[in-house]
């Protein structure tokens, strides 16, 4: 039996979410691999590199912009 759903991020579109900011941000920090990475990385009280510190931001400023995107625009 085929899937009745559509793909999630053609579905958002027949609603008018615009997602391309978010996806830029996506994008932009390296996608799902980098995710996986910063994913792993502990936020207990310890040193971490900046380049580490700049991606977890990333990572929650793609989030942001999607959830905007779905829930206010």
């Amino acid at each position: 039996m085929p899937n009745p759903f559509p793909p999630v991020l053609d579905l958002l579109k027949t609603c008018d979410v615009d997602l391309r900011e978010a996806l830029d941000i996506h994008r932009d920090m390296g996608g799902d691999a980098r995710i996986a990475q910063l994913n792993r990385i502990g936020t207990h009280f310890s040193t971490m590199s900046p380049r580490d510190l700049q991606g977890l931001h990333d990572h929650a400023l793609w989030q942001v912009h999607a959830m905007k995107a779905v829930y206010w625009d």
